[in-house]
C-alpha cells in the first residue's frame, strides 16, 4: 500500500474515531452530569488526550471542550441564578453549568449555526463530522435555553421558524456617540487628497466573503476612489492571493490595508472615510438576515452605507434613508453604485444622525433586562473575553445598574487562540460599571479615552 493509501485510511479511521467520540461526549453532556454520569476528571482526560486532533479537526468543538471544563473547575466562583451563553459553542458549557447547578439558560444568539445555513464557503473549511457535533449537541441546549436573542427581526424570525421556540429581538446597539474623526490619520496614511473617495471596506476579510467582486468593481471605477480596511485576513496566506489580484487589476495605489485598532479608536478612525462597505456572501443565512456590528459601527461613525442584500439593514435603509443596497452582484452594477453613494453622500447624513440618535442600547436594555430579572447573579460563558467584548460590556452594564453579581469564562486573548486561554475565569469587578461610565461619558464630551 502506498504512502498516501496508508494516509487516507488513517485519516478515514481517526475521523471515524472522532465520530464517536462526539456521540459518547454529548451523550454524556446531555444527560446533565446526572448521578450516572462519569467522574469530572475522567472529562479532563478525554479532553487531554483528543485535544490536538479535536483542533486539528474542528476547532469548536476543542473550544467547546475547553469551557465546560473550565467552567467545572472554576464551578463555585461560577455558580449563578443565570447563564449566557455568548455563542453556540458556549452552550454546552451553559447547559453542563445549569444541569449541575440550577439557574436558567440564555442564549444570545449570534448567527444561524446549523450545516445547511451555511454555503460551500463556509462548508469547504470544516470537518465533516460539524454537522454532527452540531446537530446532536447545540440544538438540545438552544431548545432548553428560556430566552433566546436573536441580532434583528429577519434573523428572528428565521431562528423561530427553523427551531419552533421564541426568540427575542436584541439588536447590538452602541452605547455612545462616536469620537470625534479629528485625530484619524487614515486619509493621509492612504495618501488620499480631499478630492478623493475613500471606502471603507467593513468586513474581517476571508475566502467566503468574496473580497475578490470587492476589487473587481474598484477596477471599474474612476482613480479618486480608492479602498481602506481595517482588519485581519484569514487565513495568513489568503494575503498573497489578495496581493497578486490587486497588482493585476492595477489597484495597488489604491487599495490600502491597516491591522485593527481597539475598538475606542476605531470609531474615531473610521469617521474619516467617506463610505463603508459591507460585502457579504448574499446565499448565507447569517449573512442577509443579521444586523452585523458593522452597519452599527458605520453608523456611528457617521458614514453612509453600500452593502450586499441584507433583509435587517433594508428595514434600517426604509426608516432612516442611510444607503443603499447593490441588487446583484454584476461588478458593473456593483462599481455603478460605489460611484452614485459618492455623488448622494451629503443626502444620507441626516437620516445617519436620527439614527445615530435611535439606535442606541438604552432603547432596548429593557428587554435583557427582563430577561434576568429576578436574579441575583449571572454567569458569562463565551469564546471571547467578557470584559472585552462590546456586546457583553453593555450586558454587563445594565446588570451591575440592578445590582447582579456579574461572573465569566472565556477567552483572555484579543483573538482566538490556538489552544492555551480558553475557559479561562474572568473575574468581572463589581465596580465595573461605573468605571465604564465615566469612560462613556468623557466619550461623550469629546475627550479621549483612557
Amino acid at each position: 500500500m502506498s504512502d498516501r493509501s496508508q494516509r487516507w485510511v488513517m485519516k478515514r479511521r481517526i475521523h471515524g474515531d472522532l465520530f464517536e467520540q462526539y456521540l459518547s461526549i454529548s451523550s454524556e453532556l446531555n444527560d446533565r452530569l446526572t448521578a450516572h454520569r462519569r467522574p469530572l476528571n475522567d472529562l479532563r482526560e478525554r479532553v487531554a488526550a483528543c485535544d490536538q486532533i479535536h483542533r486539528s479537526l474542528y476547532p469548536p468543538l476543542s473550544y467547546a471542550l475547553r469551557l465546560a471544563w473550565g467552567c467545572a473547575k472554576a464551578a463555585a466562583s461560577l455558580k449563578a441564578d443565570a447563564y449566557i451563553a455568548h455563542d453556540d459553542v458556549a452552550l454546552i458549557a451553559a447547559d453542563y453549568m445549569t444541569a449541575r447547578h440550577g439557574g436558567i439558560l440564555i442564549y444570545d444568539a449570534i448567527e444561524p449555526f446549523e450545516a445547511d445555513h451555511k454555503t460551500w464557503g463556509y462548508n469547504a473549511a470544516i470537518a465533516r463530522a460539524a454537522s454532527a457535533y452540531y446537530e446532536l449537541v447545540s440544538r438540545p441546549a438552544l431548545l432548553l435555553a428560556q430566552t433566546r436573542f436573536a441580532t434583528s427581526q429577519p434573523l428572528a424570525d428565521f431562528m423561530q421558524e427553523r427551531y419552533g421556540v421564541p426568540f427575542v429581538t436584541l439588536p447590538n446597539y452602541f452605547s455612545a456617540p462616536a469620537r470625534p474623526p479629528s485625530a484619524s490619520r487614515i486619509r493621509e496614511e492612504c495618501g488620499c487628497s480631499e478630492r478623493d473617495f475613500l471606502v471603507l471596506y467593513i468586513n474581517s476579510i476571508y475566502p467566503a466573503s468574496r473580497f475578490d467582486e470587492v476589487l473587481t468593481a474598484l477596477s471599474r471605477c474612476e482613480e479618486a476612489y480608492h479602498l481602506v480596511n481595517l482588519g485581519d485576513i484569514r487565513p495568513e496566506s489568503l494575503k498573497n492571493e489578495i496581493d497578486g489580484l490587486v497588482s493585476e487589476l492595477g489597484l495597488t495605489s489604491r487599495v490600502h490595508f491597516f491591522p485593527a485598532v481597539p475598538y475606542e479608536d476605531y470609531i474615531g478612525s473610521i469617521a474619516a472615510c467617506d463610505a463603508a462597505l459591507v460585502w457579504l456572501d448574499d446565499e448565507n443565512v447569517n449573512c442577509i438576515t443579521n444586523l452585523h456590528n458593522r452597519y452599527i459601527d458605520a453608523i456611528a461613525a457617521g458614514l453612509p452605507l453600500l452593502s450586499s442584500r441584507n433583509a435587517a439593514f433594508a428595514q434600517l435603509i426604509e426608516q432612516y434613508d442611510l444607503g443603499f443596497i447593490v441588487p446583484d452582484r454584476d461588478p458593473e452594477t456593483f462599481a455603478h453604485d460605489i460611484a452614485a453613494i459618492c455623488e448622494r453622500r451629503d443626502a444620507f447624513l441626516p437620516g445617519l444622525d436620527r439614527a445615530r440618535s435611535a439606535l442606541r442600547w438604552s432603547t432596548v436594555e429593557g428587554r435583557f433586562a427582563e430577561a434576568v430579572s429576578g436574579c441575583r447573579s449571572v454567569t458569562f460563558i463565551t469564546t471571547k473575553n467578557p470584559t472585552r467584548n462590546q456586546r457583553i460590556q453593555r450586558q454587563i452594564r445594565t446588570l451591575q445598574k440592578q445590582g447582579i453579581r456579574v461572573s465569566g469564562i472565556g477567552s483572555l486573548a484579543a483573538t482566538m487562540p490556538g489552544g492555551g486561554d480558553i475557559g479561562t475565569w474572568i473575574d468581572v469587578p463589581d465596580d465595573f460599571a461605573a468605571a465604564d461610565a465615566d469612560r462613556t461619558s468623557a466619550l461623550a464630551e469629546g475627550a479621549a479615552p483612557d
